[in-house]
């Protein structure tokens, strides 16, 4: 612990060797004769703190005005426009690109934005009964037309991961394929490529699957066993 005395010493003499903390610490030991003075870090902050507050002692003497604070318009319109280009950015990349605080942020999509973190803590069941009906379909909105393409494939292993994590709890270092095996859910590529197959018999009426007696029965289940063998895909 220093004193008012000595405090004000290190402001004064930081300032005058032009904020050089290696000279001004030499400067106190000569002066107050100690053999080890303070660190460059205490000599910055003392220093900081004597430009914010006006004071060496306390950081609440010589404030002037309100508090400052993070939740500006300015900071609310940055955070929203984030957030509409991706919903599903996390605090901690929020508060990365915009250089705020995770309190800071975390303050901003409560009360400025009424916006609150989805809660994943559902049953695992449920969360996969909602990827498969509602995520999935989405995903592969039009896919019976695509062409499919290893970019493509590349996108679609990377979006299909995030949420076979949540379904199955697992590490984020998890492959893709460990995650399909562990949840019996077909690589989307896979489904994309299934659901070209389909519209070709039943649209396309391709000649290659005239062997097919019957294209209802494609969304059933069928036992291989029943087929004869010169109709087999």
């Amino acid at each position: 612990m220093y004193s008012i005395e000595q405090h004000v010493f290190l402001v004064l003499e930081y300032h005058r060797l032009k904020e050089s903390p290696t000279a001004t610490r030499r400067s106190f030991q000569a002066r107050f004769n100690v053999p080890k003075g303070p660190d460059a870090k205490t000599i910055r902050t003392l220093f900081a703190k004597f430009q914010r507050t006006g004071s060496v002692t306390d950081d609440l003497v010589g404030n002037v005005g309100r508090q400052q604070t993070a939740v500006t318009p300015e900071n609310v319109a940055t955070v929203s426009g984030i957030i509409q280009q991706n919903p599903m950015s996390s605090v901690r990349r929020i508060a990365s690109e915009t250089g705020l605080k995770r309190s800071s942020t975390q303050k901003i999509l409560r009360k400025s934005l009424h916006m609150f973190p989805f809660n994943w803590s559902l049953s695992k069941p449920l969360i996969k009964h909602w990827y498969t009906t509602v995520i999935e379909k989405s995903l592969l909105y039009g896919a019976s037309v695509w062409t499919v393409t290893v970019k493509q494939i590349k996108q679609l292993h990377s979006t299909q991961i995030f949420f076979l994590i949540k379904v199955t709890q697992c590490y984020r270092t998890s492959s893709t394929n460990f995650l399909n095996v562990l949840t019996w859910s077909p690589p989307l590529h896979i489904t994309a490529q299934d659901l070209q197959e389909k519209f070709q018999i039943r649209h396309l009426r391709k000649s290659k699957y005239d062997v097919i007696d019957n294209i209802n029965n494609l969304d059933y289940f069928r036992s291989v066993m029943s087929i004869p063998t010169r109709k087999k895909l």
